[in-house]
């Protein structure tokens, strides 16, 4: 199943959208820099995975399932990106 992507251009010319193969970076044009909003990383202890606020320890959503927590990112991010 193919997501759909949300890119909002603000007009300061700040990009915000969740990234996909999708969307050739390299036609776009200069890029000054890439910040990652999130991070999905395997918690040992509770045997879940864990979407984390990249560099922040805060537990946004956890599940047995990578591809669960990788759906939750993609329409929780879709949502900030869109200012929901």
């Amino acid at each position: 199943m193919s997501l759909p992507i949300t890119c909002v251009v603000s007009k300061n010319a700040e990009v915000s959208m969740i990234y996909s193969d999708k969307i050739d970076l390299s036609h776009i044009g200069v890029i000054k820099s890439v910040k990652r909003w999130s991070t999905i990383e395997f918690n040992q202890d509770m045997k879940l995975w864990e979407v984390c606020l990249d560099g922040k320890t805060d537990v946004l959503f956890r599940d047995r399932s990578r591809a669960a927590c990788l759906a939750f990112e993609h329409e929780h991010f879709n949502k900030v990106a869109k200012g929901v």
